[in-house]
């Protein structure tokens, strides 16, 4: 059966909490880096309410340090390599609804024809996202493959993949994972593991 690869967007593609880590503590002195955050509940690791983060949260998204991220280097030469072996392509983000237009042209200007599908997922964080959970979208595309950040997600996406590829940051770290939940640190591995499957 051929490959069918999906991939998360936020950590996995672009650098999302450093990024807006550096938004928050030039715009608010709020002082939690990336390596602060042990988990995702970002009125916990910046100690506001839910209300406060959100407007946090959509005042980053209105600003150039959202609208103009770039992707990391590693996913654009992987990405772009997948697709070129002739790999199937699917984006899977579980981002909020307000930004998901950007979303959909963001990817398409940063990766031209290279994702059959780009889909959008509930969030286990907020209710500001609707869909349907990331594994009832898996098992419909029928991903075999799955590239994600977070330790809830995985181990669901797991149950309907063959395998997924979890990125290693301080919010997943320490964890009992599913035996076919492959942890990583870059593009390269995820794509030496596939390729090693194809060739």
């Amino acid at each position: 059966m051929p490959i069918k690869f999906g991939t998360d967007l936020d950590d996995v593609i672009v650098p999302f909490v450093p990024s807006i880590s550096a938004f928050t503590h030039r715009e608010y002195q709020i002082t939690a880096g990336y390596e602060d955050f042990t988990s995702f509940e970002f009125a916990e690791i910046w100690g506001l309410t839910v209300e406060e983060c959100d407007e946090i949260l959509d005042a980053y998204f209105a600003s150039d340090d959202f609208l103009e991220i770039e992707p990391r280097t590693d996913a654009v030469i992987g990405l772009n390599s997948l697709n070129f072996s002739g790999v199937d392509l699917s984006l899977i983000t579980s981002r909020h609804n307000l930004i998901r237009e950007h979303t959909r042209k963001w990817i398409k200007t940063k990766f031209p024809d290279v994702f059959t599908n780009i889909c959008f997922s509930s969030n286990v964080h907020t209710d500001r996202a609707s869909g349907k959970t990331k594994a009832e979208i898996l098992h419909e595309l029928g991903i075999t493959h799955f590239a994600e950040d977070s330790a809830h997600y995985a181990p669901e996406c797991a149950e309907v993949c063959e395998v997924v590829y979890l990125f290693r940051h301080p919010w997943n770290r320490d964890l009992i994972l599913p035996k076919n939940v492959m942890e990583v640190d870059t593009w390269y591995e995820v794509t030496a593991h596939i390729r090693s499957i194809i060739t």
